[in-house]
């Protein structure tokens, strides 16, 4: 069961990361994503919304490994 769980984490990361991002993207006056890279998303007072975003997908990645390891 809790290896599923871990594989599963494999599957949200991906959509969860992209509609973060675009979503956090899509609220500020100036960024364009065609223009501008993702990590850009981390600076500002807002910033903190994509930096806890990069932190979500490398635990989730992780518990990935973990459950293709098991």
């Amino acid at each position: 069961m809790v290896d599923q769980l871990l594989l599963a984490d494999g599957l949200v990361v991906g959509p969860l990361f992209t509609a973060t991002y675009l979503a956090d993207g899509a609220a500020r006056a100036h960024y364009k994503p065609l223009r501008h890279p993702v990590s850009r998303l981390a600076l500002g007072e807002r910033g903190w919304t994509q930096t806890a975003n990069f932190i979500a997908a490398v635990l989730l990645s992780l518990a990935f490994a973990v459950g293709l390891s098991a």
